[in-house]
């Protein structure tokens, strides 16, 4: 069908349909499936409920279908839904929803799901007797949304997530005006990030004014009660919050529904250690943090040397003493946490004496010529004077061995080689 005929067909079909009797619905009902494209028709994955009634001596029962959404385009039309053919059977009790504009129907798409959806039923059976009311497919509705059917015969709600309603008539009748469905908005819930202190963040809960839970809680990760409201209407907050992951259960007389929320911060901790806390002058340390919430590190190994942006970095100090390391980690929140090492660097003995006299190190233009290592596999380091790997090799029992250059800018850098247990530092200058 030419979408540009849409308005014009509406409008007939909705003269029509106001006009003419309950027997023509069923055709025109067929008439819009016929030419109406799938477009036009609630999508799957919609929220949907099947409302039912049974007739208690029979067992014969009858649904009909109510779809929610949160915001379907193009807008629900009165046509989209399926008009209620009603069974011819005597037997079988009739359930039905009705539009804005009273009509019946075995489908109504009531949507967007924005508020309360107030939803009014009729009925019909064909002789006294006891029935129930029912309702199917609650798993499609948010946990949080109370659905109940108010009886307006005695003023009464019925929490239809618990349970069945059930009713007596004393004779055959239809009836619209007795029933109606209330389904609840579930609570839009947001929060506010804890900040540096990590003891004010919020959790905010916007709920369905149409509902007042008996009690709601609030529970951390340790299943620790850390607040609680009862007879609870209007929006409200938990406040005061570190970061972490929370549940909310909500309690609406025996029923329970939760809720689970990450709240963030901005917070940082921060905890450094090394590979070793006592080493020799010349030997490589590597230095690690553990924190939270950090993006900025900045390192002072006590000797005057810093690196920062790092947080695993490698150092090696150049004479011996005790030297107390700080790590600063932050954030760009303003967030920021100190922690403190202590090393010991003491001279290097035995066997890196010998390898201190048999290497020999010299420059190039283009090299970094190694000369005169001993036998078996030498690990070979070069530093910037901040403490940073630039290149990194083994020799492997040769002799003689080089490291290309070109790729470094000029100036200083520590070369650091080791053999086993023998170590040796040196200064190089590139220029």
């Amino acid at each position: 069908m030419n979408r540009a005929l849409l308005p014009i067909f509406i409008a007939a079909t909705t003269f029509f349909r106001r006009r003419y009797t309950a027997q023509f619905r069923l055709f025109l009902g067929t008439v819009v499936l016929a030419f109406f494209p799938i477009w036009l028709f609630a999508a799957a994955g919609k929220k949907e409920v099947k409302i039912g009634i049974i007739n208690l001596s029979s067992s014969a029962y009858d649904l009909t279908t109510i779809y929610l959404d949160y915001g379907t385009s193009p807008a629900y039309f009165n046509l989209e839904d399926a008009y209620k053919v009603f069974n011819p059977s005597p037997v079988v009790p009739q359930i039905y929803s009705l539009t804005t504009d009273s009509v019946e129907c075995q489908n109504n798409g009531y949507g967007p799901f924005v508020s309360t959806a107030v939803i009014p039923l009729g009925f019909e059976v064909d002789s006294g007797g006891n029935y129930q009311i029912f309702c199917n497919l609650l798993d499609n509705i948010d946990p949080t949304s109370i659905v109940r059917l108010e009886d307006k015969f005695t003023g009464n709600f019925y929490d239809l997530r618990q349970g069945t309603f059930s009713f007596t008539v004393s004779h055959s009748t239809k009836n619209n005006s007795r029933f109606v469905l209330h389904i609840s908005l579930p609570p839009l819930v947001s929060t506010t990030d804890a900040t540096c202190s990590n003891n004010d963040g919020v959790i905010q809960i916007n709920q369905d004014p149409s509902i007042a839970w008996n009690v709601c809680q609030l529970y951390d990760t340790t299943n620790t009660l850390v607040g609680s409201y009862n007879n609870v209407t209007g929006n409200f907050q938990f406040l005061g919050l570190p970061e972490g992951r929370y549940t909310i259960v909500y309690l609406y007389n025996t029923y329970v529904a939760t809720q689970s929320i990450e709240l963030n911060g901005f917070y940082v901790t921060n905890h450094i250690g090394a590979s070793k806390v006592t080493a020799t002058v010349g030997e490589l340390v590597q230095f690690f943090s553990l924190t939270v919430n950090a993006t900025q590190f900045f390192w002072d190994f006590g000797d005057g040397s810093q690196i920062y942006g790092i947080a695993f970095p490698q150092f090696n100090y150049m004479a011996p003493g005790n030297y107390m390391v700080v790590m600063r980690a932050f954030n760009q929140q303003g967030c920021e946490a100190y922690d403190t090492l202590f090393i010991t660097i003491i001279e290097a003995t035995g066997v890196s004496d010998v390898l201190a006299l048999s290497a020999t190190v010299y420059c190039n233009e283009s090299e970094i010529i190694i000369k005169h290592l001993p036998e078996g596999n030498t690990q070979i380091q070069l530093f910037s004077t901040t403490g940073q790997l630039v290149h990194e090799q083994e020799s492997k029992g040769a002799a003689t061995t080089q490291i290309s250059s070109s790729f470094l800018p000029k100036g200083i850098y520590l070369l650091h080689l080791q053999n086993g247990n023998a170590l040796l530092t040196k200064r190089v200058i590139l220029q």
